[in-house]
């Protein structure tokens, strides 16, 4: 009888370790409170970015997403989402980690891609962080 109190004690007490491990492995490392700074910018030039604005001109061709975080704690994945009217045009996905808590991404810009845009930003759940909101014109 007491082998099988000790056992089903044991049984117990292993499970709560699992539960309770679990639970610090699945702890959302990035949430929005450590979204530092996010921009959309019309130049990047070694690692700073120049022109934050929402509306930019279809001649600059190339337009750049710019995230920084804070108090990373280890590697996780982030996703920049870019859409066009509402059409999923790229997903980018990018790791950041104590080193590196800056990340950022770009589109190439055609003639007809004038009109309204947005960038999601995700964390590696696909849980939204921020959105970002530009229009590209003339």
């Amino acid at each position: 009888m007491k082998l099988k109190y000790y056992f089903f004690s044991f049984l117990i007490f292993f499970i709560n370790i699992i539960i309770l491990l679990n639970c610090f492995a699945n702890e959302n490392i990035i949430n929005s409170d450590k979204l530092r700074h996010y921009s959309i910018n019309k130049a990047f030039i070694s690692d700073e970015f120049n022109n934050e604005s929402v509306v930019f001109s279809i001649t600059l061709k190339k337009i750049f997403c710019k995230t920084i975080f804070t108090n990373v704690d280890k590697q996780a994945t982030i996703h920049h989402i870019w859409y066009y009217k509402d059409n999923l045009i790229k997903e980018k996905q990018l790791l950041i980690s104590p080193k590196k808590y800056s990340i950022n991404s770009e589109i190439c810009l055609r003639e007809t891609d004038k009109g309204p845009w947005r960038v999601e930003v995700l964390d590696e759940e696909r849980r939204m962080l921020k959105i970002l909101r530009f229009s590209v014109i003339d």
